[in-house]
């Protein structure tokens, strides 16, 4: 089945009605207690920018780039209202600035632009929750050299959902899943290329993914998101399973539009 052939499957066997196919993935989201513990990667692609946008409820009081001869930084209100939420992130070309100490890279000389990543340098944030608490969060920037239409636009940063109020979805098999497992079985279905972000599909499950993460429930935000329930039990499924890559073209592709149904015992 070719690739067009297998976008219009999916569209007539599941009944959407597609949104307008995306060339580069929104924004994915990290639980703000993980940003706090490790140093999240943000790519930069020239000619494109890349956002860091709070979504916690957090507002940004101080931001810190290591490299400033070649990215440029901006925020979406001034630092000091203290209402700023979004960090908006572009690679420039390189400025040449005394002074500063240029970072390592990789590849033959800087002006030839070699198609590869420069290693990364970082970039420190402050914030301050509502109730007066600062947080540090750390970023390793790089730029990719390379223009690959998969590379995120950045990254969102959400609250942590509690998992005394986590939802669980049960299958048939009476295996239950959560928003983690639906989670990793949409990336299992991105790696081993069950669909693409070129899928008008994906757009629907990160708008899932968002609204499940801010504690809706499963079944309101398929609807809200337009998407049919037998895809969240299909991710699920994946989710909880070691699927070997020579069974590839065995199992369901939400790209070809063979998603199985999986019956579930919580249904909307």
């Amino acid at each position: 089945m070719s690739g067009k052939l297998a976008v219009l499957g999916a569209i007539l066997v599941l009944g959407w009605v597609s949104d307008p196919v995306l060339s580069v993935p929104i924004i994915p989201t990290l639980s703000d207690s993980k940003a706090l513990i490790q140093s999240t990667e943000i790519v930069l692609v020239p000619g494109r920018s890349s956002v860091i946008e709070f979504r916690n409820g957090e507002m940004i009081q101080f931001i810190s780039l290591a490299d400033i001869h070649q990215i440029v930084f901006s925020t979406d209100l001034p630092i000091d209202t203290g209402q700023a939420s979004i960090i908006v992130l572009k690679p420039i070309e390189p400025l040449r600035l005394k002074g500063l100490v240029e970072i390592p890279y990789t590849g033959l000389v800087r002006e030839n632009y070699p198609a590869k990543t420069i290693y990364p340098t970082n970039l420190v944030v402050v914030t301050s929750s509502k109730s007066g608490e600062k947080r540090t969060y750390t970023f390793d920037i790089s730029i990719s050299l390379t223009r690959n239409p998969e590379i995120p636009n950045g990254i969102a940063i959400v609250p942590q959902v509690q998992p005394s109020t986590e939802e669980t979805l049960t299958l048939t098999d009476g295996r239950k899943a959560n928003l983690s497992d639906i989670q990793r079985g949409y990336t299992e279905a991105l790696k081993q290329k069950y669909t693409s972000y070129k899928d008008p599909a994906v757009k629907k499950i990160q708008k899932f993914l968002d609204l499940a993460r801010y504690g809706v429930s499963f079944s309101e935000a398929a609807q809200r998101a337009d998407l049919p329930f037998v895809v969240i039990e299909s991710l699920a499924e994946i989710g909880l399973q070691d699927i070997p890559k020579e069974n590839l073209n065995n199992k369901p592709s939400l790209l070809r539009g063979l998603v199985r149904p999986i019956p579930s015992r919580s249904r909307f």
